[in-house]
Order: structure tokens, then C-alpha cells, then sequence
């Protein structure tokens, strides 16, 4: 994503140029001893937020919350309904496939989740099977 290579150099180049840098590693440092379980003594001084880094952390966030996004629009799954839609049957049927194992999905927080290519093989498996019985009717 050439889009997110300028963002994080935007960041870090606002780093740099409000001499945060050294603030920034002081936050970072804190934060994650503490995610270790490092203990600190009491009289030690949590590092400030500056406004600077309120702004790295905001851009940072935002940048996390665009990657989230795309790669849910890369994704290669998609609704029950959407999927009726594209294989023609009824959502019933949909769910009905993914429970036999006929089509491939996941379930989330109690949602299908379709797979977009096991869609596609099953699309493309009923044309062919429809189109062997059509020959085989004009044949017989």
C-alpha cells in the first residue's frame, strides 16, 4: 500500500521535526515495560504527552484503522445474502451448504461468513453439471 508508506513517513517526519523523537521513545519504553510487567518505583516519573505526541498517536491510530479497512475490502469473503445472490438459492440454502461442508465459510460473532472462492467453485461446478445435463437430454 504506497498510500500507507507516505502516511507512516508523514509520522515519523512529524516525529522528527518536533524533536519528539527522544519523548516518543520515553512513552514507548514506559508503555511497553508495563505490558511486560516490568515494575517501576513509585517515584518515577511517567513520561508526558506532549500535544506533539497526541498527534503522532492520533495519526498512528488512524493509519491502524485504514489497514483494518482494506483488509476487509480485500477480503475474499462476503455475506449469506450476497452469496444467494450469487449462486441464485435462497440464504436458507446458503447456510444449509455451509453447514454440509459444501460451501466453505466461517461463522463470526454468530454471522456466515462465505467464502468468495468456494462461490465461485460452486458456481462454476453447477454450470458445468447443468450444462452435461442439457447435452445429455438433447442427446437423449
Amino acid at each position: 500500500m504506497a498510500g500507507d508508506a507516505e502516511r507512516v513517513a508523514a509520522v515519523v517526519g512529524a516525529v522528527l521535526a518536533t524533536g519528539a523523537a527522544a519523548q516518543l521513545d520515553q512513552v514507548l519504553t514506559w508503555h511497553g515495560d508495563a505490558a511486560r510487567g516490568v515494575s517501576r518505583p513509585a517515584s518515577a516519573a511517567r513520561p508526558v504527552m506532549t500535544p506533539e505526541l497526541r498527534a503522532v498517536r492520533a495519526a498512528v491510530r488512524e493509519l491502524a484503522a485504514a489497514q483494518a479497512a482494506a483488509a476487509v475490502a480485500d477480503a475474499r469473503e462476503t455475506s449469506v445474502a450476497h452469496a444467494a445472490e450469487l449462486l441464485q438459492v435462497t440464504e436458507g440454502r446458503v447456510r444449509q451448504r455451509l453447514l454440509d461442508g459444501t460451501l466453505r465459510g466461517r461463522k463470526v460473532a454468530g454471522v456466515w461468513l462465505v467464502d468468495l472462492t468456494s462461490i465461485e467453485e460452486r458456481a462454476n461446478g453447477e454450470h458445468a453439471a447443468s450444462s452435461r445435463r442439457a447435452r445429455d437430454h438433447a442427446v437423449g
